[in-house]
């Protein structure tokens, strides 16, 4: 072994440079490899070393190798990997020219395909695509052969870990799971709790369900945060104006009763006050509840347009105060009450009303007696008046009073 032969070599920088001679072989220091030089390519090409597989790719520019790695798993794990260190790659596929774009599948796309197409040309098969088409990116899955189309799932999984299916999008009418469910029910579901949320009513178009408490919040910043409900008669693609009595939106409550979910107990509801026009928007806003002992909503008020309040049933004054006083008693009518009602035993002689501390415009107080108090006094509060002020009162004779907040007086009525 007396005699040695040494070729031409540099280090990997230097050698993105030169193009070696056609059948010249130069030594790539750096790497330790041979580099067989075509006359016209930069570096020549690169051999791979047994270390690194069996193909060495060349773009003119930069070379690659293709090797398997074994680092993290055990099977095979083809790699694609720039054999000049610090670098960065890109991987792109793309059409030659303008070719007419191929129905359903883009004008360049990349199939991840879930069965042997080299064994078999005609295997049923489900694939994941990336492409691009002339409507935008395309990411989905495809069916071919007759197999079913599978769902796309976005899953997350740490090394030691299990799979988490963070979102999944599944064939039927493109339904949105959200937080691990893998059955959406709707065009949106937001269901973390892992187990099928109850069948919701028909229409709807968003689920969301959570173990414990729920909430949907929207905040706004520099202006306020809304939740609108609209109504068009026709369709979509030409509606047509509100009519009368027409249900324009509102929200219910409902629960589960034991053995089913209900579907409304409690709620609101707006309507149309008459047919809509440019010039006429009439409507007004229905209150519903379910009595005791029933299951089904009834309306119990109604607010008009007009600032009327309509009341459907029997209505209480629940601020309504009761006292059973001796003569002589002085009473502060409290800021909350409406009505207070005077039960004594007997007739008095004396007795005191006096007006609440802290009265809103409009406020009305309304005084009742079961027996006669021979001299009363009403008197206002702190920086009141009292105008027209009864001096007794009796069974037959109760008095009112409303409060004018601008000139800060009682007037009887």
């Amino acid at each position: 072994m007396s005699e040695q032969l040494k070729l031409r070599g540099d280090t990997a920088t230097n050698l993105v440079s030169f193009t070696p001679a056609q059948r010249e072989c130069v030594v790539d220091i750096t790497n330790n490899r041979l580099c067989v030089g075509d006359g016209t390519t930069a570096n020549g090409w690169p051999l791979a070393k047994l270390s690194e597989g069996a193909w060495t790719i060349s773009t003119g520019v930069m070379q690659c190798n293709l090797s398997q790695r074994a680092a993290v798993t055990t099977f095979p794990v083809p790699t694609l990997r720039p054999l000049t260190s610090d670098s960065v790659l890109a991987f792109d596929l793309m059409p030659n020219g303008s070719p007419a774009e191929s129905t359903n599948n883009g004008f360049a796309w990349l199939d991840v395909c879930g069965a042997d197409v080299y064994a078999s040309n005609v295997p049923e098969l489900n694939s994941a695509r990336v492409g691009i088409t002339s409507y935008g990116a395309d990411f989905g899955s495809r069916a071919f052969n007759g197999a079913s189309l599978e769902p796309i799932n976005f899953t997350f999984l740490q090394q030691g870990g299990s799979l988490t299916k963070a979102m999944v999008i599944t064939p039927t009418y493109g339904y949105v799971g959200i937080g691990g469910t893998t059955a959406p029910d709707s065009y949106l579901t937001v269901n973390p709790t892992g187990s099928a949320l109850g069948t919701p009513p028909s229409g709807t178009q968003a689920h969301i369900g959570a173990q414990g408490l729920a909430r949907l919040t929207i905040d706004g910043f520099a202006g306020a945060a809304q939740t609108i409900y609209r109504r068009g008669d026709g369709t979509v693609a030409s509606p047509s104006a509100v009519q009368s009595g027409e249900n324009l939106g509102g929200a219910s409550c409902a629960g589960y009763n034991g053995s089913a979910w209900t579907t409304a107990n409690a709620g609101w509801a707006a309507y149309a006050a008459e047919n809509w026009t440019t010039g006429a928007n009439g409507a007004y806003v229905s209150v519903y509840a379910t009595p005791q002992g029933s299951t089904s909503e009834a309306e119990i008020l109604r607010v008009i347009g007009n600032g009327q309040i309509v009341a459907f049933g029997a209505q209480a004054d629940q601020s309504k105060v009761d006292i059973a006083p001796s003569t002589g008693f002085s009473q502060t009518v409290a800021n909350n009450c409406t009505t207070l009602l005077i039960k004594p035993s007997g007739t008095l002689a004396t007795g005191t009303v006096i007006m609440p501390a802290a009265p809103v415009d409009g406020q009305i107080v309304k005084v009742l007696s079961s027996q006669t108090i021979t001299t009363l006094t009403v008197s206002p509060n702190s920086g009141q008046s009292v105008s027209g002020a009864p001096t007794t009162i009796s069974a037959s004779s109760p008095f009112s009073t409303i409060y004018d907040l601008a000139s800060m007086t009682w007037y009887r009525w």
